[in-house]
């Protein structure tokens, strides 16, 4: 496979991904969601979907990175931790929205933390750059833990 077309795979992976995630869920987000308390600083709808495709680039574009240094046999670790928090990052959508069990969705979301910190660390190690773009996935990983908590807390009567 050449240069194009593994980046082009390493970033269309994750935003099918998260299609798939918001085909799954789309009724619930747009009638459910709507009805629950949510902080002031919450984004607003229009931005979720293109926050997490610019997510998820950074995230193809940094494991590619990683990739070009051995492949995947030479990359497995590293490779294998971020493919991790992809799981999690999958079920955490259906977790909230269609099971709305904000609680276990605040629990997954910070195993899915765990993964993308520990999949950074590596990256670092193989890549500096690569690393550097995980830091900002991080970064919105614990913007997104927060708000999912305060999402929690402030809707317990509802979930219930």
């Amino acid at each position: 496979m050449g240069q194009a077309a593994s980046l082009a795979l390493f970033i269309g992976v994750p935003i099918v991904q998260g299609m798939v995630g918001g085909l799954l869920t789309g009724k619930d987000v747009k009638d459910w969601f709507p009805t629950l308390k949510k902080p002031k600083w919450t984004p607003p709808d229009w931005a979720i979907g293109p926050l997490w495709s610019t997510f998820y680039t950074i995230t193809g574009v940094a494991s590619w990175l990683v990739l070009k240094h051995g492949g995947y046999s030479a990359q497995a670790l590293p490779l294998g931790l971020c493919a991790a928090q992809y799981v999690f990052n999958f079920a955490w959508t259906p977790i909230f929205f269609k099971a709305r069990r904000l609680d276990i969705a605040f629990a997954d979301v910070l195993v899915m933390l765990g993964f993308t910190g520990l999949a950074t660390i590596e990256y670092f190690k193989v890549s500096p750059a690569a690393g550097g773009l995980m830091t900002s996935y991080v970064a919105w990983q614990c913007f997104v833990a927060a708000l999912n908590y305060r999402i929690w807390k402030d809707n317990q009567k509802v979930e219930d």
